[in-house]
């Protein structure tokens, strides 16, 4: 919280925008996004704060009347349905204006203003937050953070429901600290930056989000954190079933994260594609997803046995030909973590991997070698053995962009992405070693007979038997042996 002066000197600034806002549209001089309803929203609460700071009384006096006449006006933008973006973020913050100006004013519409935020709000609450498990649904642990303090606001002013809202607010706080990676930034999922997470990370620990449609692995020295949820169309990108992983708290596979929010740049383009992600594609699908009703979370099971932990999620391929895929992530605590992709009917695909900027990737044998030219860190093994072939790409931003990340808006960086190009065929496998190991094949037997999936995976001449089963409410249950 600001101090008192701090406070004041903030107003000061913010009617110095507004007053020169005003003198921009009297000119005439404003472009379109100046009405852009969430620009609108922000205006909003400044203009709220100034006519009923009673520390600026004798500042505001001037202008009172021209303040006033502009915060009708904005209400009255915010009140328009047609203005609104329901199950969004945007719409929350836009109730959130319409609140704070109705009771800033002594408006007749005031109390219709009012009533709308309520209603407003509450109903989009409910589209995008799963409360059980506290997680914001715009897969994005960015904009989990934006709405969880804009709860947290509305439950300060009274806007919502009566009560739940602080207790809300404080369990979505709880519920952040699965997204924070080793070195206390945001884990890059959806529309994330690579920020201070402004929350603690969680102890070595599994926690899974069924509804959600995340997971995040901790232990001494593997973070692993998977994203599989089609929830609507706010932030979304074509991610389900991706993963990043940090070894040793130093960053291993990564998210291409977001470029900005221009739909046009290819930049943007690219960051929101399959292949800007941890994820396999059918080759040369065409992906126009948008329309495509959600599809709720793709986690589907999961299951702790001794040293091993297999999660089972699913792939809509939204927008794809192909019927949904389902990948299994197993993970031998300090050894080694295998994904495997089970597409139907049998295809020809692109995995992709994207190792974080500063790291080398190399082929080593039968291995690629991932790490600095001091030491290595991982290794990558794949299925040469069933024809698939292998592409190496760093800093390509001509299109087809490929090897680039962008930790922040703007921030282009090189880095090494690794994309296995297999031919027509149902399985895909990649093990990700932790220690170079002695015996780099695997082996993998899949079975799948109706709703019934059977896997024999040998890996360093281990032998690892898993059985998943989907039941009609998309279930599962995952036994190691």
């Amino acid at each position: 919280m600001l101090a008192p002066e701090s406070a004041r000197q903030h107003s000061l600034e913010a009617l110095a925008v507004v007053r020169d806002w005003m003198d921009w549209e009297q000119a005439n001089r404003l472009d379109d996004m100046a009405w852009y309803t969430h620009s609108v929203a922000s205006r909003a609460v400044y203009l709220s704060q100034l006519l009923t700071d009673p520390r600026l009384n004798s500042v505001v006096t001037a202008d009172r009347g021209r303040l006033e006449s502009m915060l009708v006006r904005h209400a009255d933008h915010l009140a328009d349905p047609r203005h609104y973006e329901p199950a969004h973020n945007h719409g929350m913050f836009t109730d959130y204006g319409l609140f704070t100006a109705a009771r800033a004013l002594d408006h007749a519409h005031s109390a219709r203003w009012t009533k709308i935020a309520r209603r407003r709000f509450d109903e989009t609450l409910r589209q995008t937050v799963q409360e059980d498990e506290a997680l914001h649904l715009e897969h994005s642990p960015s904009y989990h953070l934006v709405a969880t303090k804009l709860i947290e606001k509305a439950a300060i002013v009274g806007l919502g429901r009566q009560g739940g809202l602080r207790s809300l607010s404080s369990r979505m706080k709880d519920a952040a600290a699965a997204f924070v990676a080793p070195d206390g930034t945001l884990v890059q999922f959806g529309d994330s930056e690579a920020t201070p997470a402004e929350v603690v990370s969680n102890q070595e620990r599994i926690q899974v989000f069924p509804q959600a449609g995340y997971a995040a692995i901790r232990d001494e020295r593997v973070s692993l954190f998977v994203t599989a949820g089609y929830h609507s169309s706010a932030h979304k990108h074509l991610d389900d079933t991706s993963f990043v992983m940090w070894l040793d708290k130093e960053p291993l596979i990564v998210d291409t994260g977001n470029f900005g929010y221009d739909h046009n740049h290819p930049f943007r383009q690219y960051s929101t594609s399959a292949a800007a992600h941890n994820v396999c594609e059918v080759s040369g699908d065409t992906r126009d997803w948008r329309s495509v009703r959600p599809t709720g979370s793709g986690v589907l099971g999961w299951k702790s046995s001794g040293s091993t932990f297999a999660l089972a999620v699913t792939n809509p391929q939204l927008g794809s030909k192909v019927e949904p895929t389902t990948r299994l992530f197993v993970y031998r605590r300090d050894r080694s973590l295998t994904i495997i992709d089970l597409v139907r009917p049998a295809a020809t695909t692109e995995c992709h991997l994207h190792f974080a900027p500063g790291l080398n990737v190399t082929r080593d044998g039968s291995l690629w070698k991932v790490g600095t030219p001091e030491f290595a860190l991982a290794w990558v093994t794949g299925d040469e053995g069933q024809g698939a072939t292998y592409s190496l790409n760093r800093g390509e931003t001509k299109p087809p962009v490929r090897g680039i990340v962008f930790p922040r808006m703007g921030e282009v960086t090189p880095s090494f992405t690794l994309t296995a190009h297999t031919p027509l065929t149902s399985l895909h496998t990649t093990t990700i070693w932790l220690e170079p190991p002695g015996n780099p094949t695997s082996d993998c037997e899949l079975h799948m007979v109706d709703d019934r999936l059977s896997v024999r995976l040998v890996l360093d001449d281990e032998i690892l038997e898993i059985d998943l089963a989907v039941g009609p409410s998309k279930t599962a249950s995952i036994a190691t042996s």
